[in-house]
């Protein structure tokens, strides 16, 4: 086995692995695993697990798809330039299969997820909510909302990966740029004696909010900031 099928294995290995005793893993695996945990997803199911003791931690799991669609924009295309939004776009356009429009409406979201833990800003004079399974696409219109489904979000990005792998096994100038990458984000050492990300062991618990929700920060007196969608 060469360098370069070794290195495309490493970052695509499945999320399933545990690599206990290793320190060297792929950085598409660990963040795969993040994206699991965090929004309790069952891979062998193929659907999210059952949660009645509490929220699923899903803006940290959109937060980590949308640095997941970065990580692999940059693979993709051979660089990291200025233009983030550009080749984050292109990538949704290329993978996601949405239009100018809505790929732009996601890199918004992108945006203010990352740099304000908020969704504060508009699309044709509506305002953004988030879901989790409960609706069968990825933007839609709920009343005076523009719905965005993490679950929908989270099959299309694993579907990208899969996409984009096929595409990296029959493409030799697609194969260059990955090279390039990988070489600056392919890999990180993390040292432990556990697997990175324990899927059985782990719980949250918070009786009072419904495992399809995202609830907005709390002040110190428990009530809850700004709106619920």
């Amino acid at each position: 086995m060469n360098t370069e099928t070794e290195d495309i294995n490493l970052f695509f290995d499945d999320p399933t692995h545990n690599r206990v005793g290793q320190s060297k893993h792929g950085t598409l695996w660990v963040l795969r695993r993040e994206v699991d945990f965090c929004m309790q997803i069952d891979r062998q199911k193929n659907e999210p697990r059952e949660w009645p003791g509490g929220p699923r931690a899903l803006w940290a799991g959109a937060v980590t798809i949308m640095a997941g669609i970065d990580l692999l924009s940059k693979f993709y295309e051979g660089h990291e330039d200025t233009s983030v939004g550009g080749r984050f776009c292109r990538f949704l356009e290329r993978f996601f299969s949405l239009d100018d429009k809505d790929s732009k409406l996601i890199y918004q979201l992108r945006n203010s997820l990352v740099h304000s833990f908020s969704l504060g800003f508009k699309v044709d004079g509506q305002d953004i909510g988030l879901r989790f399974k409960e609706h069968s696409g990825l933007i839609t219109n709920d009343a005076t909302l523009k719905i965005v489904d993490l679950w929908v979000l989270y099959q299309q990005f694993e579907k990208s990966v899969f996409a984009y792998r096929s595409i990296l096994e029959d493409n030799a100038e697609v194969r260059l740029h990955f090279g390039k990458m990988f070489s600056k984000f392919g890999t990180m050492y993390l040292s432990t004696s556990q697997p990175v990300v324990t899927m059985t062991t782990t719980t949250l618990s918070s009786p009072h909010s419904q495992p399809s929700q995202i609830l907005l920060p709390q002040t110190s007196t428990g009530a809850p900031v700004g709106h619920r969608f």
